[in-house]
């Protein structure tokens, strides 16, 4: 009797367990419908009409798209900064050898502390071997200065460097025969190394907050494809900068001097367009050499380079920005220079990949030989 009962029993818990099992199960099955039963799947490749947006939104900015200025504010950060993250590419930073790297990744690595303009960067201590017998720091000092050119042309958000001001320390201890050697990189002796203008950590934070707000500001009002918004950003660089240092000073170099105080030369005008390119994902990157201006004048000289369906075109902001000669605008042709190739940029600009003297000399990819042409 008492082995029936417990066969009954057991009978009993196990069609409890399967009822439990079946709600489960269909329960579970009635919220899965309620959530996604009604979900609309789209098939990609199948939404024509976006397409056909983008080319409406292409022939309305070839009109005429005009970015309106954005005046700088420190308080006012409605788009989150990671919206435009900068995600330039290390064009000058992959041309570099591995000490050169080492260097370039360690001042990197201390990009927010350098805004102190007095922070002390300990590099690795296997850079000691680039020194030569009898305290030869040549090779040393040529990785050095070739990764601050690298690093300067890279990353344009480092307006707030004056690298005239930083140098390379090398301390020497000699125990017996044996020496060792520490490098560290720091500001020269009684001062920092911040550009004219910025007195502190607060002075250059302050400073790129308002060229966050005045990016995101300028991305905001973009629209169209690609070739749409590189376009308008080219024209928001020409409209609103103005040719010359008189306001700017020093920072008439850089995007600060730019797109702050809206006057700058060359440098200016390239960063800028760099600056803004950079937080899009569009490769884009600065070129240095000479050119040779209309008056046959060859001087020192700053551009760009933007990659666009895979090839790469150049871009000359400051060039395409008309200029006032007694009240009279000297060129009216605002796109001479905007997305041309070979065959129009190297008869007057000649790249040279010379970012500074004792620095190594930096290659640049081959351009398209004919300009752009949206469509094609």
């Amino acid at each position: 009797m008492k082995e029936k009962a417990k066969a009954v029993n057991t009978y009993i818990l196990i069609n409890i367990i399967l009822i439990l099992i079946f709600v489960l199960v269909a329960g579970l099955g009635y919220m899965y419908w309620k959530m996604y039963g009604t979900s609309e799947i789209i098939v990609a490749g199948e939404n024509t009409e976006t397409t056909n947006i983008a080319k409406e939104n292409v022939e309305k900015v070839e009109e005429s798209k005009k970015i309106e200025a954005i005046t700088p504010s420190i308080t006012d950060n409605a788009t989150n900064e990671a919206t435009v993250a900068n995600k330039q590419i290390k064009y000058y930073y992959n041309q570099l050898d591995n000490n050169s790297k080492k260097i370039y990744d360690s001042i990197e690595r201390n990009i927010e502390n350098l805004k102190t303009g007095k922070y002390t960067i300990n590099l690795p201590s296997d850079l000691s071997s680039l020194i030569a017998d009898g305290n030869d720091f040549s090779a040393l000092n040529k990785c050095f200065q070739s990764a601050w050119d690298a690093i300067i042309m890279d990353m344009v958000e480092l307006f707030y460097i004056d690298i005239s001001k930083v140098e390379l320390n090398i301390k020497t201890v000699t125990s017996g025969n044996s020496t060792k050697y520490y490098l560290t990189i720091g500001a020269k002796e009684n001062s920092n190394y911040l550009e004219d203008g910025f007195e502190n950590e607060e002075d250059v934070k302050d400073a790129s907050t308002k060229l966050n707000n005045i990016r995101n500001g300028i991305i905001a009002q973009l629209t169209g494809d690609t070739y749409n918004k590189i376009l308008q950003i080219h024209d928001c660089i020409v409209d609103n900068i103005e040719y010359g240092t008189e306001i700017s000073g020093h920072n008439s170099y850089n995007i600060y001097g730019a797109l702050v105080n809206k006057s700058a030369v060359c440098e200016g005008y390239a960063e800028s367009f760099k600056y803004i390119m950079d937080a899009l994902n569009i490769p884009c990157i600065l070129v240095v050499g000479e050119a040779t201006n209309s008056n046959g004048t060859t001087e020192s000289h700053e551009w760009n380079y933007v990659q666009i369906d895979g090839k790469w075109y150049a871009v000359d902001t400051t060039w395409d920005d008309p200029i006032l000669v007694n009240g009279y605008l000297t060129n009216n042709i605002k796109y001479k220079y905007f997305l041309v190739g070979s065959n129009v940029i190297d008869t007057n600009h000649f790249p040279n990949g010379k970012v500074s003297q004792n620095g190594i000399s930096f290659t640049y990819p081959a351009l398209e030989k004919e300009k752009y042409t949206n469509g094609n």
